[in-house]
């Protein structure tokens, strides 16, 4: 039986995240294969008090807003998507596109290294709530993150 529990654990710890059904807060996810950036904004989104989930790269995006979806009680808690442009699987235009397909007005904002113009039209024309350039700053960071949730509380 304990060799099951830790086969178990182990499949468990090698899951997508989850949106978590204990958390009241409201909860952003935040999408970038580049592990250093994701810890920094999580950093700095829990130091605002969000739940934070993590994935790493564009399909892993996808599979975990589709599972927010299919349970609409775990949908209602999450506030924001936080998105790489360039990534693997989907980029964040795509990413984009797929949530807005879906008729969902879930805000989104897009960080790139390569804040170019067609680009930027391109993603405001999609809906994005915003376009971050890379190096990320801190305060206009929080700034968008905070008028983003405090529209939707």
């Amino acid at each position: 039986m304990a060799r099951r529990k830790r086969k178990r654990a182990k499949r468990d710890e090698a899951a997508l995240p989850r949106p978590n059904e204990k958390r009241k807060g409201s909860r952003v996810v935040v999408a970038d294969d580049d592990g250093e950036m994701r810890a920094l904004l999580r950093g700095w989104l829990e130091g605002e008090g969000l739940d934070v989930d993590e994935v790493s790269d564009g399909v892993a995006l996808v599979e975990y807003l589709v599972r927010c979806w299919m349970e609409d009680s775990k949908m209602a808690g999450l506030r924001l998507v936080v998105t790489d442009q360039r990534m693997p699987g989907f980029c964040g235009t795509r990413i984009i596109e797929a949530v807005r397909l879906v008729g969902e007005d879930l805000p989104v904002l897009l960080v790139t290294a390569f804040p170019e113009p067609a680009l930027v039209e391109h993603a405001l024309e999609l809906g994005v709530t915003g376009v971050i350039a890379k190096p990320v700053d801190q305060e206009d960071f929080l700034a968008r993150v905070r008028a983003v949730i405090g529209e939707r509380e």
